[in-house]
């Protein structure tokens, strides 16, 4: 019997595969029957080592959806996916493919699963995906500062001479002021307010992608509140590092995690050099906590390899880091596809992230909001959406020039300019309080006060 007449029989006695829930916006594309953007979608994730994707992939080849049908392509995919455990089926696709191969078949069949084993198996993706530090050349300046703001120790604290630090995430925008502020860790709640108030009025170099100025996520910056001459000695740091580095070398992903953060905020820790410690790389053990699963993790490396020019692999980490839910990795990756500076613009595959995001990260409801609000295509506006996503805003929210600029935007919007003023006049108010740049405040206010709602292209 020839080959095509064997795979013929094997379809009709096997039926239609189904693809597997593995990343929704592929799964979403699929069911639409958009088979070319589901097998984009499937091939991306599969590169970043989705599980079942590489089962969806080997499904579409099986079946012919998008792609030729490839049987040797269809029992690679399938052989790789059931050998690192994403299908627990008890009589393996795969196999009943091999089998039915002939005998020159089956050996340029291994042959090609050895080939897709090479690149995509779990082992392969965390090794190539290993931080290098000569990819991490291509914007010098990030996290560079042009001024610190003052901080103001907390009174109740200082009074009970309370000693400690904050340390907080935050994004650089493309004229250098800080958004999308909250805390990470901070001995004490009023440290971890005053470091926000601190970082609010933070200046940084603009970072430009070529020609493009472009946002910075995942920005962090420890703040340390210590009475004069106070502090944590020298040899109480040494003790916690050899503590943490003990517990990493033989631990769980968590405590390699624990020691990795602990060194890429440790310079924010100490006053100047710390004499008789020899450093590890943060990013390293951020690498070995990640490949064993640890999502805030690969996080941390996705947004450091981005914002330090290794984007293809910085996408990658930030993807593991998305699949598992982390809100921050949906955010970053949702932004960077919707402006499209520094990966490859896709509004879909961006705004699907956004809204995934802002199930219940603040800074994301408030910049889908304002997308909603100032797109320039009407039929991506979206103002009883936008008003949804703002209300869910708690007052004390810390990020006052993203939420109150976003506000005067939707009430433009909706031809309520009267609100839009007052509400861009605040903005402008606290941008001045915090010594920001205000160029971009206040030609929205004057575009505002002309009556003209406020218009901006992704």
């Amino acid at each position: 019997m020839s080959i095509q007449r064997l795979m013929a029989a094997f379809v009709l006695c096997f039926g239609v595969m189904p693809v597997k829930a593995s990343f929704d916006f592929g799964l979403h594309l699929y069911d639409q029957e958009d088979y070319a953007g589901a097998y984009r979608e499937f091939r991306r994730a599969a590169s970043h080592g989705h599980k079942e994707a590489r089962y969806n992939l080997g499904v579409m080849y099986l079946q012919g959806q998008h792609v030729e049908q490839d049987w040797l392509q269809a029992y690679a995919w399938l052989s790789l996916a059931y050998a690192e455990g994403d299908t627990q089926e008890v009589s393996p696709v795969h196999e009943r493919i091999f089998d039915s191969f002939p005998e020159e078949t089956q050996a340029e069949a291994q042959v090609v699963a050895d080939a897709i084993q090479a690149r995509y198996s779990e082992a392969a993706i965390v090794e190539r995906l290993r931080p290098n530090p000569e990819r991490l050349t291509g914007y010098t300046n990030f996290n560079r500062p042009i001024r610190h703001a003052a901080i103001e120790f907390p009174r109740r604290l200082a009074r009970i001479g309370a000693e400690g630090w904050a340390d907080v995430r935050f994004t650089i925008d493309e004229d250098g002021n800080t958004r999308d502020h909250y805390v990470i860790h901070a001995t004490h709640e009023g440290f971890g307010r005053a470091a926000i108030d601190a970082v609010r009025g933070h200046l940084y170099e603009p970072i430009k992608y070529g020609s493009h100025p472009t946002a910075a996520y995942g920005a962090s910056y420890r703040i340390n509140f210590f009475m004069e001459g106070g502090g944590v000695a020298d040899r109480e740091v040494r003790r916690i590092i050899t503590r943490e580095r003990d517990r990493a070398r033989g631990g769980d992903a968590g405590e390699k995690f624990s020691y990795a953060y602990l060194l890429s905020m440790i310079s924010g820790w100490t006053q100047g050099e710390l004499r008789g410690v020899d450093f590890d790389d943060p990013y390293d053990w951020f690498w070995r906590s990640a490949s064993m699963g640890h999502g805030a993790a690969a996080y941390m490396l996705g947004s450091h390899m981005l914002n330090f020019g290794d984007i293809e692999h910085g996408q990658l980490w930030l993807w593991r880091a998305a699949e598992q839910n982390l809100t921050d990795a949906e955010y970053t990756l949702g932004m960077e596809y919707l402006t499209g500076v520094r990966l490859e613009q896709n509004v879909a595959l961006g705004q699907f992230l956004l809204r995934r995001a802002a199930r219940s990260l603040p800074a994301a409801q408030i910049q889908y909001a304002w997308m909603l609000a100032t797109h320039p295509d009407e039929s991506f506006r979206n103002a009883e959406l936008a008003e949804e996503l703002l209300d869910r805003i708690e007052r004390r929210y810390h990020d006052k020039q993203s939420y109150y600029q976003a506000r005067a935007a939707l009430a433009a919007d909706t031809g309520d300019f009267r609100s839009a003023v007052r509400w861009q006049e605040r903005a402008l108010e606290d941008a001045k309080s915090l010594g920001i740049h205000t160029d971009t405040q206040q030609v929205r206010l004057q575009n505002y006060q002309n009556e003209r709602p406020w218009r901006e292209s992704l």
